[in-house]
């Protein structure tokens, strides 16, 4: 059985700048991070449910209550989801351009100026990094992904001790790559701020009656080329690998859209960025249906035309599909698209179509929601959503949690459905979590540990590992929790 290989890191207080507020006092970002080797798909479906995020095979956790701009898991249940109207906008102008070839010139071509959001909202805050914020926190988290990647990137794990983690995964899950168009309804599977932040108001759109097939009906209608001056769409869902087509979209798209020196856009950083990861690829098995590609990281790639506009970024884990990055081809006729909010509805199409196989593989996480952030309360606007509460691990409704958020950016969303009502629910003192001092070694003693090629019961070498390394484990024990991190061998070197 595949097993997760996690390397502990020393924890580091220092606070980096924010890529949301800008930090303008300094910096003021504060989060934990450990370097993943390896992950199985349902490690890391815990992690991101207790508020984890990766960048590469680099996972980390903000200190939501230490942290300027606290950041909350979000997700949508997609088969309750219907698109709003400023949605369906969109669609349409995809069905437009596309089918009809009405709009903005060619992919590549042509000096119009960019389409504006036509006042939806949730449409121009939508298409700056949707699924990671700012790109400044994107950078800062690269930043400290390259520094644990220097400690750790380069430790080799021994081949017989951790076999079962590797194995020929990713090229099984290769074989199984599948067009995102043609996944479709398959046979049953046997697998199971200080201060109130401006709120997006719900469009009218969005209160209708949810209706999944609405979603597909709309998309499947706006992807046809239906008149002789339309275009040509080609979606593919491939398992992440390095092209140079898409690390030349990936230079354009950074240097452009967030004014990137090109001399700090690289091979390097973006292999480590978005093509490497710590999942371990669970390919198609006999039991599931053909248009299943298999679990772990991939590529959707979007071409128009033939050629290569947008790539989304995404996991496919056991209870969601979760976006990691977007990034597109910053030329007017693709902006004027709003590839932001179509690329994610047709993610959530990809979940829906997948759930029809696999019932608990239900939702899409967003990545986090901060609310003291103008520019990230759009997600939001996709319903019906819900936080994850970063004490309890519950999920509220969002609408619930904004309550509690516009008094203070600091809450306690379980509170919001009664729970522990002699405590705040909002504030430096609302969420409590553990401290690290708390944790007695004899709770540590039976995680397993990776040292030089051979596996220790941390008991009987707890003398080997040192003391910065020891604290990084028992923040980790608090951060991950301990029935999570039983499971997961600790790589100490």
């Amino acid at each position: 059985m595949s097993k997760s290989f996690i390397m502990p890191l020393p924890p580091d207080p220092t606070p980096s700048r924010c890529g949301y507020c800008g930090s303008p006092s300094g910096p003021s970002s504060i989060s934990t991070g450990t370097w993943a080797h390896h992950l199985t798909v349902h490690d890391y479906q815990t992690m991101i449910d207790r508020g984890w995020r990766r960048s590469g095979q680099y996972c980390y956790i903000p200190d939501v209550r230490s942290t300027c701009c606290p950041a909350y898991t979000i997700r949508l249940d997609v088969q309750a989801f219907a698109p709003s109207r400023g949605q369906r906008r969109v669609v349409r102008r995809w069905k437009a351009w596309i089918g009809e070839g009405r709009g903005r010139g060619g992919v590549g071509g042509g000096n119009e100026v960019a389409g504006d959001a036509e006042g939806e909202g949730v449409d121009g805050s939508m298409e700056v990094d949707r699924a990671g914020g700012a790109v400044e926190e994107d950078i800062a988290v690269r930043e400290m992904a390259e520094a644990a990647a220097a400690e750790g990137g380069g430790i080799v794990l021994d081949g017989g001790v951790a076999a079962g983690a590797g194995g020929g995964g990713r090229a099984a899950a290769a074989e199984n790559s599948v067009a995102a168009a043609s996944v479709g309804p398959p046979a049953a599977a046997k697998r199971p701020a200080a201060g109130k932040t401006p709120w997006v108001k719900p469009d009218k759109g969005a209160s209708r009656k949810p209706s999944g097939p609405d979603l597909a009906q709309l998309i499947d209608e706006a992807e046809k080329t239906t008149k002789p001056g339309g275009h040509r769409l080609e979606v593919k869902l491939v398992p992440a690998a390095f092209e140079e087509e898409t690390y030349a979209l990936f230079e354009r798209y950074q240097t452009v859209i967030h004014k990137e020196p090109p001399s700090k856009v690289t091979q390097k950083g973006f292999k480590g960025f978005l093509v490497d990861t710590p999942l371990l690829a669970e390919p198609r098995s006999t039991t599931d249906p053909p248009s299943f590609p298999g679990y772990g990281s991939f590529h959707q790639k979007y071409y128009i035309d033939g050629r290569l506009a947008i790539v989304a970024v995404i996991d496919i884990l056991p209870s969601c599909v979760s976006s990691v990055y977007l990034m597109y081809d910053p030329v007017p006729e693709v902006l004027h698209l709003s590839p932001g909010v179509y690329s994610a509805l047709r993610e959530i199409r990809l979940t829906q179509d997948l759930a029809r196989a696999l019932p608990s593989l239900k939702y899409y996480y967003m990545g986090y929601y901060i609310h003291s952030c103008p520019k990230m309360v759009y997600k939001a606007q996709f319903r019906p959503s819900e936080l994850a509460c970063r004490e309890t691990f519950k999920w509220v409704s969002v609408d619930k949690c904004v309550t509690l958020l516009d008094q203070h950016k600091i809450a306690r969303f379980s509170a919001a459905e009664g729970g522990d009502q002699g405590r705040p629910a909002v504030g430096p003192n609302a969420i409590a979590l553990r401290n690290t001092a708390n944790v007695s070694p004899a709770e540590l003693q039976s995680l397993t540990c990776y040292i030089k090629g051979r596996l220790y019961l941390l008991k009987d070498c707890a003398r080997r590992i040192p003391r910065a390394k020891f604290e990084g484990i028992k923040e980790l024990f608090v951060l991950m929790g301990s029935d999570l991190l039983s499971n997961i061998i600790l790589v100490i070197e």
